[in-house]
């Protein structure tokens, strides 16, 4: 294991938004993350995020899924996550706690460009929101 990952886990200053589950105490490399934003479109959700650190960290971001469906524009069906810090923009320099903030950022934030987002979607008339109601009323998951 890298060294950075206990050093990481140690110096975490979570949002009072989210909470980190360790199923297995000893293994700091797979943990799960939750998400209840308390405010914007997503206020009142429950967003689980699992995190796979793997041999290359902190070279390599670790690998982040949504676990939890979600009408959102930057997590797909598979729940791939659309976070430039997890790919063409990760630094060594950068932790998990940075991750962490990157991913709430995503539920605050009223335009966000995900794979696939048509230009000009917030501008709908709060399009996005109605959707997002619409999974909250048919019971979806996350909503």
């Amino acid at each position: 294991m890298s060294l950075r990952v206990p050093t990481d886990i140690n110096e975490l200053n979570l949002p009072k938004t989210c909470e980190i589950d360790f199923s297995d105490q000893d293994d700091l490399l797979h943990f799960r993350l939750l998400i209840c934003p308390d405010e914007g479109f997503y206020k009142g959700g429950k967003f689980v995020f699992s995190f796979k650190v793997g041999q290359g960290y902190p070279h390599d971001p670790p690998k982040v899924k949504c676990e939890t469906m979600v009408y959102h524009p930057n997590i797909d069906l598979e729940g791939n996550v659309c976070l430039n810090i997890l790919r063409e923009d990760w630094k060594p320099v950068l932790t998990i706690n940075s991750i962490i903030y990157g991913l709430q950022y995503l539920f605050l934030v009223s335009e966000v460009w995900g794979w696939g987002t048509p230009r000009g979607w917030g501008q709908r008339g709060g399009l996005w929101g109605q959707l997002v109601a619409a999974g909250r009323f048919l019971g979806m998951p996350g909503g």
